[in-house]
């Protein structure tokens, strides 16, 4: 039997996936997130490295077993982060070939069927990038703050602490995220969340906590909630707009592709329609998709395009898309 892998590294979570040459996925391993610009290299190699053992062991497919492996992983955005992360990679990946992009091509590489486009993560963070057919590839912002990026699930959070704050000290509008955070943390004062270390130990814990608080003051009616989801997804999608303006010739019809937890799981789905009103602005056609299925399968995708020199057939990875499906509610 020949086998692959796929992982998906991201800033808070990570997800292998072992799968065979027909698309059945036989593995499944979750570890914790791997960003190494902010956890250190050696606590993302271990949390990579749990992933793939786990993933192995309920495919009982022995290490050395695996034909091809694909990487999407945070925080790899510059080539000495690529260095950085192979030599992660390579201490308990014995695959005789290994790819390693940015989590963000493995998203495009899930939801389309040959990794041309424009793919949008909000997630923990932001990305966004894109592949033309002529393999040309643009990346916009993705290393921060200090790459002007705005609009994942951290900012969001940070945002309705901030629209909180200035309620209380009534340079603000009311707004239902106060009464909801102090609910939410069982605090008397908004200023209190500064204790719960959410500018110090425990901040992504708290952050985590608050943004999903965001979208339950939009469903609620809320207009700065609702104006600080529209903000995220316009910032996301004037992004995307650049990318398409610089790699397709107008008129050329461009997919774009949207995942991470903002996109996928938030309701009500402000920020998607937000992005969708601005990349619709672009001289092409755009059709926009949401990910079905976790991004790791397009890491298995990469590996398997990698090792058979070849695009994998659309019904082999629709197959790995399906039998993920039965795997991955199960703990490992």
């Amino acid at each position: 039997m020949t086998y692959f892998l796929g992982m998906d590294g991201g800033g808070s979570k990570t997800i292998a996936v072992v799968a065979d040459a027909e698309g059945d996925v036989l593995g499944v391993g979750r570890s914790g997130g791997i960003n190494f610009q902010e956890i250190g290299v050696r606590a993302a190699r271990a949390e990579l490295a749990l992933a793939h053992r786990r993933a192995l062991r309920v495919a009982g497919v022995r290490p050395a077993a695996t034909a091809a492996a694909g990487y999407g992983i945070c925080g790899a955005d510059r080539d000495k982060d690529y260095a950085t992360v192979m030599d992660m990679i390579i201490g308990f990946d014995a695959s005789p070939l290994r790819v390693l992009v940015n989590d963000t091509s493995i998203a495009l590489r899930a939801g389309t069927p040959d990794g041309v486009g424009v793919a949008c993560i909000s997630g923990t963070g932001v990305n966004v990038m894109g592949f033309n057919r002529e393999g040309r590839f643009k990346r916009v912002g993705g290393l921060g703050p200090l790459s002007a990026d705005w609009g994942g699930g951290t900012d969001i959070a940070v945002a309705a602490v901030n629209a909180a704050m200035k309620q209380a000290e009534g340079r603000g509008p009311n707004t239902l995220l106060h009464d909801l955070i102090l609910e939410r943390f069982g605090l008397d004062d908004i200023e209190d969340m500064i204790e719960l270390g959410f500018c110090d130990v425990g901040r992504e814990d708290a952050i985590a906590a608050v943004t999903p608080l965001a979208f339950r003051a939009a469903a609620m009616g809320d207009a700065v909630a609702h104006d600080i989801l529209v903000r995220a997804g316009s910032s996301i999608g004037k992004a995307a707009r650049f990318v398409i303006n610089d790699l397709f010739a107008p008129g050329e019809p461009v997919t774009v592709a949207l995942g991470g937890s903002v996109f996928m799981r938030g309701r009500p789905p402000v920020p998607a329609d937000a992005l969708a009103r601005v990349v619709k602005t672009a001289r092409n056609p755009v059709k926009i998709i949401k990910l079905r299925t976790e991004p790791a399968v397009g890491g298995v995708l990469l590996a398997m395009d990698g090792h058979y020199g070849r695009t994998t057939p659309k019904a082999v990875a629709e197959r790995i898309a399906c039998t993920l499906n039965e795997h991955i509610r199960t703990p490992t």
